[in-house]
């Protein structure tokens, strides 16, 4: 039996929500063991396999598995500061306070363990915000759903010199941020599943704490204070990026980035009541550019203009772009000013002052 305070409760509870039963039914179950003076909570969803340790008054050693969503109603319906769990007769008896509920429990020897990365042959060290700033620059861009299966993954490579590359594309956007990171080693290219960060995100982490990313034998694994993750990674060989990203640097044209990011998101809300939200972008060699969106019924019609802090056209030209895609693109980008790269033919790209950023959107024929 032990004891846990109930402002834990939220990591049981990410736990709980973490258990799958699609690939195998005794997946919908949560394992629980004590070990000295913590509680070890794991779950597992067929592909990916976490645990958690709580701080836990322990009075006696125990280990036993209970269905995952059960658990997490009864942790969410106790009141009182503390709860503590008991076995008896084949149940789990939890009470606190006033409140006393039981919950069936099954044998724990069925439920598989988690296979730890021992000799990894590539690894990461770094904070948990450090880990959270470069999924978060470039998970946007990674495919819901795609055929070209390894387009819903994010590519992680690491290089000897201890660069580390994260990029992500769904055929129309790219994301690419690079890193130097002292603490690597080893070095190899992983498609990971974006799931495998939001597990580690949604543990409200410390953005202090120090995390360990592990590769070895197609599996990942994420190691933070308190908490662990093992993940099988995507199969298939990720496109060469490198060989779409723009180098013919002459047409640019620079915005405000905060003036051009609250004009777009406005025009955007426009836009988004075509079926396909798009932003017709009109550079002006004079100095300005003209923001337009036609709709599918004629005379409707919405334009605004931005005026340009610089540019490098040589003529006028005309470019349409997904507004939703250049949202979220601005929304990544820092500093005062941002630059298009343009090209009518091949991507546009978006650099502002994070020069380790390549953000690239394709054009739309208008």
């Amino acid at each position: 039996m032990f004891t846990i305070s109930l402002n834990q409760k939220a990591k049981v509870a990410s736990m709980c929500g973490f258990a799958s039963g699609k690939v195998n039914p005794i997946y919908e179950q949560v394992h629980i063991e004590t070990s000295g003076s913590t509680v070890i909570i794991s779950a597992c969803n067929g592909v990916q396999y976490c645990s958690v340790s709580l701080e836990a008054d322990v009075q006696e050693q125990i280990k036993f598995c209970v269905s995952a969503k059960r658990l997490a109603v009864v942790t969410t319906a106790l009141a009182g500061d503390r709860a503590k769990f008991t076995l008896k007769e084949g149940n789990l008896i939890v009470t606190s306070g006033r409140s006393r509920l039981k919950v069936q429990t099954f044998n724990s020897k069925e439920y598989p363990d988690m296979q730890p990365i021992a000799s990894p042959e590539s690894r990461i060290t770094l904070t948990v915000g450090e880990l959270e700033s470069m999924v978060n620059q470039a998970s946007y861009c990674v495919a819901s759903s795609d055929v070209r299966a390894y387009l819903c993954h994010m590519n992680w490579k690491i290089f000897e010199d201890h660069t580390v590359v994260v990029s992500a594309t769904d055929g129309h956007r790219l994301s690419q941020i690079s890193q130097s990171l002292t603490s690597s080693a080893g070095s190899g290219s992983y498609l990971v599943p974006t799931t495998l960060f939001q597990a580690v995100i949604s543990q409200k982490l410390d953005l202090e704490d120090i995390c360990e990313v592990a590769f070895q034998d197609g599996k990942a694994s994420i190691t933070a204070q308190n908490f662990k993750i093992v993940s099988t990674l995507g199969d298939g060989q990720y496109p060469d990026i490198e060989r779409v990203i723009p180098t013919d640097t002459t047409s640019k044209a620079t915005f405000d980035l905060n003036e051009l990011s609250d004009l777009v998101k406005r025009v955007h809300a426009v836009a988004s009541l075509e079926k396909t939200p798009v932003i017709k972008f009109h550079f002006i060699t004079s100095g300005h550019c003209e923001l337009t969106v036609q709709s599918s019924e004629k005379g409707n019609e919405f334009c605004e203009s931005i005026n340009l802090k610089d540019h490098s056209l040589s003529s006028d030209m005309t470019i349409g772009v997904n507004s939703k895609y250049l949202v979220e693109a601005l929304s990544k980008q820092s500093g005062s000013e941002v630059m298009f790269i343009l090209n009518t033919q091949s991507a546009i790209r978006i650099q502002s002052e994070m020069a380790k950023l390549v953000t690239l959107v394709m054009p739309i024929r208008c």
